[in-house]
């Protein structure tokens, strides 16, 4: 599957939860990197030594946590971290649903806000999960040149999408993603079966 984009019908959830996710007392975490060892991907690729990507911090607020398992951390099924993982489930199956997508688990769903970095290189190369999984992207905010790459197995090849405000996508597989070139780059992500 290469970079799908579908509709997104801008309920009156996710125009509710759009506004929570950038209004200004919307809960964020930071995190350093975006691959840590809880939960990377057998597929992670080092390259920050040749300089194309660059393991950069972003905040974060997750709705569901995914499962994990390695040495440190063993939690084989999702869980719930947020309060409002009532809306953020019902935007996600809403968006399913009015695209005609068959979905049967929700592995993860989490707010994700990047800002500029100095020399804006790509996140490492990843996948969410070591497992089968689709990914819903949706732009909660223009990526200000900050686009999406993911892997496109058939064509032997990567994909661009430069998403822009509301916009969804779908994909599956390797990706990473560009910081902004100015402002910040906001996008709610779930994975799903």
């Amino acid at each position: 599957m290469a970079i799908q984009r579908i509709d997104n019908p801008r309920t009156e959830t996710y125009k509710k939860l759009k506004d929570k996710i950038l209004g200004q007392f919307f809960p964020w975490s930071w995190g350093e990197k975006t691959i840590t060892t809880d939960w990377q991907s057998p597929d992670y690729v080092d390259d920050t030594v040749v300089g194309q990507h660059e393991d950069f911090g972003f905040y974060s607020h997750g709705f569901l946590m995914r499962p994990v398992k390695n040495t440190d951390v063993t939690n084989c099924y999702p869980t719930v971290s947020s309060p409002f993982i009532k809306e953020a489930h019902d935007l996600v199956t809403e968006i399913l649903d009015y695209n005609k997508v068959k979905y049967n688990l929700i592995f993860r769903m989490a707010a994700n806000c990047i800002h500029t970095t100095q020399h804006r290189r790509y996140s490492p190369l990843h996948e969410d999960h070591p497992w089968n999984h689709t990914n819903l992207l949706i732009y909660l905010t223009d990526t200000y040149n900050g686009d999406t790459v993911v892997e496109n197995k058939e064509k032997d090849q990567f994909e661009q999408y430069f998403g822009r405000e509301d916009e969804a996508i779908l994909f599956r597989g390797v990706h990473c993603h560009r910081p902004p070139a100015f402002n910040r780059r906001i996008v709610f992500i779930a994975t799903f079966l």
